[in-house]
């Protein structure tokens, strides 16, 4: 079995942020022949219930693998990865500094446990959540999401963007499932299907032991109860990627709208300051799906049935609607005409000397971007997209059906060392997260 470094801890799979390394934790070379008939499937071939759970957890998994590989956020995690990597492997002096800004990020993915309240209601027994900003030494300033049954909190947990990146795989895990029902010929298996995988969805609300997992899912089925389940995963996933690949000129106007609506003025200027410096990229999934909610409650009956209608169909194009036509942005906000600064920055990954494969991950993953574009993950087939190898708890390869050239064993056998001297680096480091405290006076900062 291939070691775990930085990755969410699961029982069924894994993603690597480290090594890059996909783990199906439940399967081994026995169930391979099983793995490669459920990745592999044809649309209008009829799947069964194993079939349906190995693709929901591959779309899982491959989820994470795209977010670091095709989006904004996963750009800016693999150079300050591989700025890390590269000062370690060759004991330079700035080694600490390096790692001080890679725990910007990781520090986002770790789970803050000491943050988290847990109570004893299931917590889809909350039919309301507040939030609140309270500032910590370690993390800086963090908004704290709080289950309520009536004016009792029950439970606590931190907006990170572990709960982003879980919210986006989980709903394309889902999703799958899903699409699958919508389009078999059985109308009896689909109608069990859908319930089952509801019942799945609710199962994950109220296990408190994935709170922080589940959190942005239930935010979203709260303030969107009229959505199915498949369009609720559609909209989640939909939203997830935008706050994942917000370029810097975007983020900084949403940071603006988002500055302005907080109560406490003066630790949501820094939060939204955090926003700005590329942190905190779970605020924008947040505030736009409270803003969404706004929007559609202020409506007329009649628009809000057209918005809702929207939603369902392309929430990409409901989302931009209301930061638009609610929140006063411009339509140019949202297109494309930064593209060029996502090319550019495949040209500077290749500099580094290091022996880490995310360089090349980064080139083969550029079409990638492309066949996503705003669609959810879960709806696009798996043989469209290029994928890496996928490991079994005994080790055994699984090649993807548009599998990238990437021997698995030999890189992670000719990198362990590197992994863990990151990993031991990592957990040894000692600092607080970088952040901008909420006493600071505030100058120029370049």
């Amino acid at each position: 079995m291939y070691a775990r470094f930085l990755s969410a801890p699961d029982s069924d799979g894994t993603f690597d942020y480290f090594s890059n390394v996909l783990t199906l934790l439940q399967y081994t070379q026995i169930d391979s022949a099983d793995i490669h008939a459920a990745i592999n499937w044809k649309f209008g071939e009829p799947m069964d219930r194993r079939m349906l759970k190995i693709r929901a957890l591959v779309y899982h998994e491959i989820t994470h693998f795209l977010d670091l590989h095709t989006t904004f956020w996963g750009r800016q995690y693999v150079v300050r990865k591989l700025n890390f990597a590269q000062s370690l492997a060759r004991d330079l002096l700035d080694v600490d500094d390096r790692l001080a800004v890679f725990a910007v990020e990781t520090g986002e993915i770790d789970i803050h446990k000491e943050l988290i309240v847990e109570g004893t209601l299931p917590p889809t027994a909350c039919q309301r959540l507040t939030h609140q900003l309270q500032y910590e030494e370690k993390f800086g300033v963090v908004l704290i999401i709080n289950y309520c049954n009536g004016d009792t909190i029950h439970h606590q947990v931190p907006l990170s963007t572990l709960s982003l990146l879980e919210a986006h795989a989980t709903a394309n895990e889902f999703l799958c499932i899903l699409e699958y029902a919508a389009t078999t010929s059985d109308p009896v298996d689909a109608a069990i299907i859908n319930r089952e995988t509801r019942e799945s969805f609710d199962d994950l609300l109220d296990d408190v032991s994935r709170i922080e997992y589940s959190v942005l899912l239930n935010l979203a089925r709260i303030h969107f109860p009229d959505l199915g389940l498949k369009s609720l995963m559609a909209m989640i996933s939909t939203l997830a990627r935008f706050a994942l690949d917000a370029n810097f000129i975007r983020i900084g106007i949403i940071a603006n709208r988002i500055e302005e609506t907080f109560s406490n003025l003066r630790l949501g200027h820094f939060l939204s300051m955090e926003l700005r410096r590329n942190s905190q990229r779970a605020l924008i999934f947040f505030k736009t799906v409270l803003f969404m909610y706004e929007w559609k409650e202020l409506l007329c009956p009649a628009d809000k049935y057209i918005y809702l209608a929207l939603v369902e169909s392309d929430p990409h194009a409901a989302m931009v609607e209301m930061w638009v036509k609610y929140k006063g942005m411009d339509i140019e906000d949202f297109g494309d005409s930064f593209e060029f600064l996502f090319e550019k920055s495949l040209e500077g990954l290749g500099k580094y000397q290091t022996t880490l494969c995310d360089a090349m991950l980064a080139a083969e993953n550029f079409q990638n971007r492309k066949i996503i574009g705003n669609r959810p993950i879960g709806s696009i087939a798996l043989p469209s997209l290029k994928l890496i190898d996928m490991v079994l708890h005994d080790g055994t390869i699984v090649k993807t059906p548009n599998s990238i050239n990437l021997d698995i064993e030999a890189y992670f056998n000719i990198n362990m060392n590197l992994f863990s001297r990151m990993e031991r680096q990592y957990r040894e480091y000692r600092g607080t997260r970088i952040h901008m405290p909420p006493d600071t006076i505030e100058y120029f900062l370049s």
